[in-house]
């Protein structure tokens, strides 16, 4: 999975549908994410606020691949 890719695609749809607090949040950590570790940290700490307090906003379709990238970036993110 690219989530690069998959970011691209899920804040595309957003902005289509003007879901403007969706895109406030992670506007703030993308596209401008920092590669070292850190900025991936930031990405994920942000989507995972948009999971928990702004689900609501989101289709069922964007739930699913926003859970998705989140299991990826913790799979990268958090090795056992």
């Amino acid at each position: 999975m690219n989530i690069h890719n998959e970011l691209e695609e899920l804040v595309g749809k957003w902005c289509d549908r003007r879901a403007y607090a969706l895109l406030r949040e992670v506007l703030k950590v993308f596209p401008q994410v920092n590669p070292l570790t850190d900025g991936k940290h930031q990405l994920y700490e942000g989507l995972r606020k948009i999971e928990g307090a702004m689900r609501s906003h989101m289709t069922e379709e964007e739930d699913k691949k926003l859970e998705k990238i989140l299991d990826e970036m913790n799979r990268a993110l958090f090795p056992d």
